[in-house]
């Protein structure tokens, strides 16, 4: 009998206001990639692709060359065929400047295209 009334007068105590309270209201913020590159980038040269949106593994090109891709490590694959040789290049981001990067894509015995970009947000 002792446990049930036990039972009984710890269900009544506070009130519903205490045990219900609502997370406070913050804006959520997108957790940083492991390869901190997560964000938005505008181009810094001319080129098919003007800006460069990363989330996680995924990225995504605007411009003449819009095209969804993957990272890994610093790997850019894009998903779509295209004539601009920007199919597989190397993300370099710029030492000691976070709001710099760099892709060196992968093209004939001289080397590929270079884009440029700087972090938007």
């Amino acid at each position: 009998m002792a446990l049930g009334l036990t039972a009984a007068l710890l269900a009544g105590c506070g009130d519903d206001k205490d045990t219900a309270k609502e997370p406070p209201n913050t804006p959520s913020t997108p957790k940083p990639s492991a390869n901190g590159l997560d964000g938005t980038w505008k181009a810094i040269n001319k080129g098919p692709i003007t800006g460069l949106t990363i989330a996680g593994a995924k990225v995504t090109t605007t411009g003449r060359l819009a095209c969804p891709g993957t990272i890994t490590a610093k790997t850019i694959t894009l998903s779509c065929a295209n004539k601009e040789g920007r199919t597989k290049g190397t993300l370099q981001p710029k030492p000691g400047d976070a709001t710099k990067l760099a892709i060196h894509w992968k093209g004939e015995a001289w080397g590929g295209a270079i884009d440029a970009f700087s972090r938007a947000s």
